[in-house]
C-alpha cells in the first residue's frame, strides 16, 4: 500500500493512543426503551451531529474502559506478575517515565466521571472527578486553563485564535476549498460516508434512550476484509439536538465493550456564563505555556519529525525520506514513526520489560483496541490492527 505522509505536532506515548478513541467513547450500553422516531439515513444522522457542533448544554459524563492495559509498578501497590525484580519497595510510587505512563494508564482504565459544561463553540468546562479532587479544563475564547485541585497547580495557554475559527479553516481545507464558506453539515456527512464506505458498513437503529432522551444509534461496522481489532462503534445521537450522548466501542473477541462513555444526565440549555471565568485560587502555582505549534520546542519537533524530514531537516532514517507516515486506509491504517521521533520513555528497556511482550521483530504493547510494535531498530508502528499487520508493515523495507 502507498505510504502517506502526515504531520504530527506531538507524537503521543504509545500507552496514550487509545485516549484519542476514549474521548468519544462511553461507560455503559445504550439503555433500551421504545421510541417512535422518524426514519433517518446514516448521512442524515451524521448531518445532525455536524449541525450540533458548538451547542450549549450541561451534563454528567461517565466513562468505562476495558482495554486490558498492562499495569506498571506503583499503580496498584505492587508490580505486575512476571515483572523484572526491582530494588524499589513494591509500594513505592513510580518515578520518571513510569510515573508519566502510569498516570496515563490509570486514566485509560476503569471508570471515571466528569461534569461537562458547554457555553457554545468557544466556551467549555470539563471537571474530571477523583473523590474530593478535581481536574478542571476551561476554555473561554482564546484562554485555556488546566487546574488540579489536588496539587493546586494551574497551567494557562493563550491560543492564537478561537477553536471555532481553527475548525472552520480545517473544514474548508478538508473539503477541498481554501477560501469561501465552510461546507454545510450535509456536505460533510455525505463526504464522510462516501470516503468511509469502502471499509465501513453504516446502519441506523431506533428505540433506545440515553439519559432519558431518545437517540438515533449510528453503528459503524468494519467490513470483513478489514484487518482491525475494532468490532464496531455505536454512537447515540440525541434525536432533538443532534449532540452525541453515547459512544460504545466494541473489540474483536471481547464480550464487554472496550470503551464506553455516556451522559447519565443531559440538559440542552446554556449553563451560567460565570463557569467559564477562571481565576487560580490563592496560593496556586501558575505556569504560562505557549500554545502547541507556537513555542520554540514545537518548531524543533516539527522540523525534526514532520512529514518528509528527520533530525536536522535530513530525511529520516528508514523512512525513505518521508518522516512520520501512514500505511493503508480505513480501519487497518498503521502509523509508522521513525526512531528519532519516538519518546525516550518508550525506548527505555526497563519500561518495555513492564509494558510489552517480545515478538518477532521487536516488542509489542497490546490493548484490546490498539497494538504498538517497538521494532528492534527503534521504529514504532501503531494501529487498531492485529500484530501480524504491524509486522508486515515493519518488514516492508
Amino acid at each position: 500500500m502507498a505510504m502517506k505522509p502526515v504531520v504530527l505536532k506531538k507524537w503521543m506515548p504509545a500507552a496514550a493512543v487509545p485516549a484519542i478513541i476514549a474521548a468519544y467513547a462511553l461507560a455503559s450500553p445504550l439503555t433500551a426503551a421504545a421510541q417512535d422516531l422518524p426514519d433517518k439515513s446514516p448521512e442524515q444522522v451524521i448531518a445532525m451531529m455536524a449541525s450540533s457542533e458548538g451547542a450549549a448544554f450541561s451534563g454528567h459524563l461517565r466513562k468505562t474502559a476495558n482495554l486490558g492495559l498492562p499495569q506498571l509498578p506503583g499503580q496498584d501497590g505492587h508490580s505486575q506478575p512476571g515483572a523484572p525484580p526491582s530494588d524499589a519497595p513494591t509500594d513505592a510510587p513510580p518515578e520518571g517515565g513510569y510515573a508519566h505512563l502510569a498516570e496515563k494508564l490509570a486514566l485509560l482504565s476503569g471508570t471515571h466521571e466528569a461534569r461537562v459544561f458547554s457555553g457554545g463553540p468557544d466556551r467549555m468546562r470539563v471537571q474530571v472527578m477523583d473523590g474530593t479532587d478535581e481536574e478542571n479544563y476551561i476554555l473561554n475564547g482564546t484562554s485555556y486553563w488546566r487546574y488540579s485541585s489536588a496539587e493546586n497547580t494551574a497551567v494557562h495557554t493563550t491560543l492564537p485564535q478561537p477553536p471555532s475559527e481553527a475548525k472552520q479553516e480545517a473544514k474548508r481545507h478538508w473539503y477541498g476549498e481554501s477560501a469561501g464558506e465552510p461546507p454545510t453539515p450535509e456536505q460533510i456527512a455525505g463526504k464522510l460516508v462516501d470516503e468511509a464506505e469502502p471499509s465501513t458498513n453504516f446502519t441506523v437503529e431506533e428505540g433506545e434512550t440515553v439519559a432519558g432522551r431518545a437517540v438515533y444509534t449510528l453503528r459503524l461496522t468494519p467490513k470483513p476484509e478489514e484487518q482491525t481489532l475494532v468490532a464496531d462503534v455505536a454512537i447515540g445521537v440525541d434525536a432533538e439536538t443532534g449532540v452525541p450522548l453515547a459512544v460504545t466501542v466494541g473489540a474483536v473477541d471481547q464480550a464487554d465493550p472496550a470503551l464506553d462513555l455516556e451522559y447519565t444526565s443531559f440538559t440542552p440549555q446554556a449553563p451560567d456564563a460565570a463557569l467559564f471565568d477562571f481565576e487560580p485560587p490563592a496560593g496556586a502555582t501558575v505556569e504560562e505555556r505557549p500554545a502547541p505549534g507556537t513555542g520554540p520546542e514545537d518548531g524543533d519537533r516539527k522540523h525534526g519529525c514532520g512529514a518528509g524530514e528527520g533530525a536536522n531537516g535530513e530525511p529520516s532514517d528508514g523512512t525513505a525520506g518521508q518522516g512520520v507516515v501512514m500505511d493503508g486506509e480505513g480501519w487497518d491504517t498503521v502509523v509508522r514513526v521513525p526512531s528519532e521521533c519516538v519518546p525516550a520513555e518508550l525506548k527505555d528497556p526497563a519500561l518495555l520489560g513492564q509494558l510489552a511482550t517480545e515478538v518477532d521483530g521487536g516488542r509489542l504493547l497490546h490493548t484490546s483496541l490498539v497494538n504498538v510494535l517497538v521494532a528492534d531498530d527503534g521504529r514504532v508502528f501503531a494501529g487498531s490492527v492485529p500484530t501480524e499487520r504491524l509486522q508486515a508493515v515493519a518488514g516492508q523495507e
